[in-house]
């Protein structure tokens, strides 16, 4: 799998298991078949991107995915189902 699949999958991974508590990196490394230091690497790329990836030390320790740093499907959702009326509305009224 190539650099960009493995963030990618890293940052699915995350939101899907590590956004209420942390995932350790050993956990991360092991779910994409790679090492540790790459999923040091890939945080930082995804932080770059403009993810918020907390650490978390400790026993327990691991990174968290932030909310935060993530689009709201409903967001996006929303704004499209109003742009599909909009131009819905828009389109009827040249058909009058």
């Amino acid at each position: 799998m190539n650099r960009s699949a493995l963030v990618i999958k890293m940052l699915n991974y995350l939101y899907a298991n590590g956004r209420k508590k942390p995932v350790s990196r050993e956990d991360l490394a092991e779910v994409l078949e790679t090492n540790v230091r790459n999923i040091v690497e890939f945080k930082k790329e995804l932080e770059v991107a403009g993810y918020l990836i907390e650490s978390v030390r400790g026993k327990d320790g691991g990174y968290i995915l932030n909310e935060k740093g993530v689009f709201k499907s409903d967001y996006l959702q929303d704004n499209i189902l109003n742009l599909g009326y909009n131009i819905y509305i828009s389109v009827d009224m040249i058909n009058l």
